[in-house]
């Protein structure tokens, strides 16, 4: 899910566990919901589609909510929308 009001990527414990994010170190969030503890991913590799971020944080928290792109990998994307499709292509790409 794109969240243009997030800071960082952020996944679920349980997502994380699937893709073999590695552990991280102890963090605490500030989300729209308050404060959440846990653990922040220091150069982690997101991919959606044929995009794919290199080097970036990613944070992970517990529950079972949807994946959210937040800015740092949003401002390396152009987006444009539609009524009908969001596309996203890499910054830089042709």
């Amino acid at each position: 899910m794109v969240d243009t009001g997030a800071t960082v990527v952020s996944v679920s414990e349980e997502l994380a566990r699937k893709i073999g994010l590695s552990s991280g170190v102890s963090a605490v969030f500030n989300t729209a919901g308050g404060r959440v503890v846990g653990r922040m991913v220091p150069q982690a590799t997101v991919q959606v589609g044929g995009i794919r971020v290199n080097d970036i944080r990613v944070g992970i928290t517990g529950g079972d909510g949807p994946a959210l792109l937040g800015q740092n990998f949003l401002n390396k994307i152009d987006i444009r929308q539609s009524p009908q499709r969001m596309t996203m292509q890499l910054l830089g790409a042709s």
